[in-house]
């Protein structure tokens, strides 16, 4: 019912690339992706890391970021991120850099949540809504899922400690059905805050965290 996957295989078999352009945009994340990267940070990081793409030119990957970047300025989509992952991403800096974790400084962090705190305010489109509390609450299954999906096309992004099939494609249409109704639920309902609070409160712990360290 899913096929395992890795953002490498995506990427190359242009699925990564179909899931940005098709219709009805949204994502549930509980880590961040490399998706709100600002161009700069992403240029940085991509030169550090792009030796671990053995099989990806590097042209792709900048095609793709600016595919992602656009869309964020100008498109409709709905993300909803749990309270949790600014909270996680706060204390470890840990991004989800097309499947390879990696971690970035505290200056590199505030830097990242102060884009998604511009891109919000610049485009009407892009609607974000905070999730303060998981929605499972049996601790053998996965609390905090993070899902992207659209009108025909839906994956799964799990936190590992390795890149290698952390990614899940439905290969069922009564499995994407379910996701999207899961995400249309959760969203109309009250579970859901307002993000303004939560990200003041990011930017805040941030540059009290990129002070303290600049100051060792």
């Amino acid at each position: 019912m899913i096929r395992k996957t890795t953002i490498e295989n995506m990427i190359r078999n242009y699925e990564y690339e179909h899931s940005l352009f098709a219709q009805n945009l949204s994502s549930i994340l509980g880590h961040f992706t490399e998706h709100f990267l600002p161009d700069e940070l992403y240029e940085k990081l991509f030169n550090k890391y792009c030796s671990v793409f053995t099989s990806l030119k590097p042209e792709t990957l900048r095609r793709l970021h600016s595919i992602t970047a656009q869309l964020l300025r100008c498109a409709h989509i709905k993300v909803m991120i749990y309270t949790s992952a600014f909270n996680d991403f706060a204390v470890t800096g840990e991004l989800d850099f097309y499947g390879f974790r990696i971690q970035l400084t505290p200056e590199q962090r505030l830097h990242y949540i102060k884009h998604i705190d511009e891109l919000r305010k610049n485009n009407a489109g892009l609607e974000l809504k905070i999730l303060p509390n998981g929605v499972l609450s049996d601790y053998q299954h996965i609390p905090r899922p993070t899902l992207f999906l659209s009108e025909d096309f839906t994956y799964l992004r799990f936190e590992k400690n390795t890149p290698e099939y952390n990614v899940c494609i439905p290969n069922k249409i009564v499995l994407n059905k379910i996701f999207k109704e899961f995400f249309t639920e959760l969203w109309d309902s009250d579970t859901c805050v307002s993000p303004d609070s939560l990200i003041t409160h990011s930017i805040l712990s941030m540059e009290i965290l990129q002070s303290e360290t600049s100051n060792i």
